[in-house]
């Protein structure tokens, strides 16, 4: 103990100034803990992203307390005060979403676990108390810094104004777009979507005010879509929830001259076999055969089949191919397109000698 003291003594802290230095760490230790609580139940995309904003301000504050006394900076209180202000007004904006989330959300059941998902209502409370709470802390800090007078109010309020009306571009359209993605109660966490444009076909995780996550049921990662950009295009709502399954297909070119039933006797037997592989693939819900075109060289076939787990989608479409790769060797029917033109070489012109 006598050690520690011998090397805190020349540092140039007081008490008070070890006590804010403290509050810092243990909010930077226990900031991990505090974040998964208040998003318990979201993805766990949305708990790193409030995990860093959370840590990126506790540094931040940190460093420049250490710095301005170290310095020994007038300002000191005053930057502890406004410090402390910042650090307790995200805890309190977190736990105003947490409330709005647990009391007007939407919980879902996706990939057997709880999601909490944000409606029209829990985001309409988090805008209403999010914005009473910048009101406080914007007047609070004005107060701390001595900036009372109604022309130094207004001038950071006026500086406020225009960062606002300079930056709408890149966030009120996306939070406008949210706002009636919400509204419109369409897009859920479990929604299974197809957005052509975008080439993304996969299953809503959650709705924000500013970005939709969807996550790829083909190349199984997340994407962030803004929401601009979900109310620009066209999404095609498949499926409500994922427990429902989803309707897929495969498609073959197959040759002229083979009948009907030949064709739909082949392409059962290949659903039959990927069943009996894959147990992804809906055995109880019968196949659909259909023909999509009549080609110059090949009629294109389509095989429609359900999958009970929509997140083995590839799994179930690479099935589907293996087993018409071998069912095709056993039958004796090609998946080629047939040849119809043959490509013939002009014959090699006889040199001409010269006379």
């Amino acid at each position: 103990m006598e050690f520690l003291q011998s090397w805190l003594a020349p540092l140039p802290f007081s008490s008070f100034d070890y006590f804010i230095i403290s509050i810092n760490v243990i909010v930077f230790l226990l900031s991990r803990h505090v974040a998964s609580i208040f998003v318990a139940g979201r993805p766990q995309q949305s708990i790193s992203q409030r995990l860093w904003l959370l840590r990126t301000l506790n540094l931040f504050l940190f460093v420049l307390y250490v710095c301005a006394v170290l310095f020994e900076l007038k300002v000191v209180p005053k930057i502890s005060q406004t410090g402390l202000l910042l650090l307790f007004a995200y805890v309190a904006n977190q736990l105003i979403s947490y409330w709005a989330i647990k009391k007007h959300g939407r919980i879902k059941q996706l990939e057997d676990k709880e999601i909490h998902s944000d409606t029209y209502t829990s985001e309409t409370v988090s805008l209403i108390g999010g914005f009473v709470l910048l009101m406080v802390v914007v007047l609070t800090t004005l107060n701390i810094w001595g900036l009372e007078s109604w022309l130094q109010t207004t001038s950071v309020l006026g500086g406020i104004i225009v960062m606002v009306f300079f930056t709408k571009e890149y966030w009120i359209g996306d939070m406008i777009a949210g706002l009636i993605i919400l509204y419109n109660d369409q897009l859920q966490p479990g929604t299974i979507v197809r957005i052509k444009d975008k080439n993304i076909l996969g299953v809503v995780l959650q709705v924000t005010l500013t970005q939709t996550v969807i996550r790829d049921l083909i190349q199984k990662h997340e994407i962030l879509v803004p929401n601009t950009a979900i109310r620009n295009t066209t999404v095609e709502l498949l499926s409500n929830s994922p427990k429902s399954g989803l309707s897929d297909y495969v498609d073959f070119k197959i040759g002229y001259g083979l009948e009907f039933e030949k064709v739909e006797s082949f392409l059962t037997k290949i659903w039959e076999e990927a069943c009996e592989c894959e147990n992804a693939i809906n055995s109880e819900a019968k196949p659909r055969i259909t023909i999509i075109d009549n080609g110059d060289h090949a009629v294109t076939w389509r095989l429609y089949f359900n999958i009970s787990n929509i997140f083995k989608l590839l799994e179930a479409r690479n099935t589907i191919n293996r087993a018409a790769y071998i069912c095709s060797i056993d039958e004796g029917i090609g998946l080629n397109t047939p040849l119809t033109h043959e490509l013939l070489k002009a014959p090699t012109p006889n040199k001409l000698s010269r006379r």
